[in-house]
């Protein structure tokens, strides 16, 4: 039998599902390239090729990774990176939600051709008020090196104090619609330094507060 079809869709070292149509009496490819990556080989494979990668499943690393294709993480897809770094140095798209899972020690990075603006939920921040976004919003921080790291509409609890990375801006969507809410007394909402801004948040809590340079500054806690 012949599997029907065209050029540019079978890469090697990419697990295909292939299809009898007895029909036309062909086997079809399910899932051609651009496929859905299930293991981080088949992402190799896609990444060499230099096609789309798409992920809609968990995919946990055993090593490190660095991906010049583009990327598209869709709902329902997660790449957990165990305690390797994932590099992202193409294109990168995918939703506000958890994407990324980097509890075991591993990082995200990304290069200057993923030009994009970072979301903490990417890493798990719910923004709900109650849920503590601090490790979500802080490894959006930490990746954000020299980029936006966007704060949606909504609150996020925080319970110690953010770090801003070089060169980089926290911005929200503006004072009605972005809270920053830090729910432990009389502690730093989030250092920054002269290169960075922060701007288009609303902060609360008890004492809340932040430090710039050398300076205190209190925010209204009401």
């Amino acid at each position: 039998k012949t599997v029907s079809t065209t050029a540019g869709e079978i890469t090697a070292g990419f697990t295909y599902t292939v299809r009898y149509s007895s029909g036309s009496d062909v086997f079809r490819i399910v899932n051609p390239s651009p496929g859905y990556a299930t293991t981080q080989a088949e992402i190799s494979a896609l990444n060499t090729a230099g096609v789309p990668i798409y992920v809609k499943q968990n995919i946990t690393l055993t090593g490190g990774l660095t991906l010049t294709a583009p990327l598209i993480i869709q709902k329902g897809g997660k790449i957990t990176t165990g305690s390797f770094t994932l590099a992202v140095n193409g294109e990168f798209q995918t939703g506000a939600f958890q994407c990324f899972d980097t509890s075991g020690g591993g990082a995200v990075t990304f290069g200057t051709a993923a030009n994009i603006e970072l979301l903490p939920e990417w890493w798990g921040a719910v923004r709900d008020g109650s849920t503590d976004d601090t490790t979500a919003i802080q490894k959006a921080l930490t990746a954000g090196v020299g980029r936006t790291i966007r704060l949606l509409g909504g609150t996020y609890k925080i319970t110690s104090a953010l770090s801003m990375t070089a060169n980089s801006r926290l911005l929200g969507m503006g004072y009605q619609k972005t809270v920053m809410y830090q729910a432990t007394a009389n502690t730093s909402q989030v250092n920054v330094n002269n290169d960075n801004e922060v701007a288009y948040i609303k902060w609360t809590g008890t004492g809340a507060l932040s430090t710039l340079g050398n300076e205190v500054i209190f925010f209204d806690p009401t």
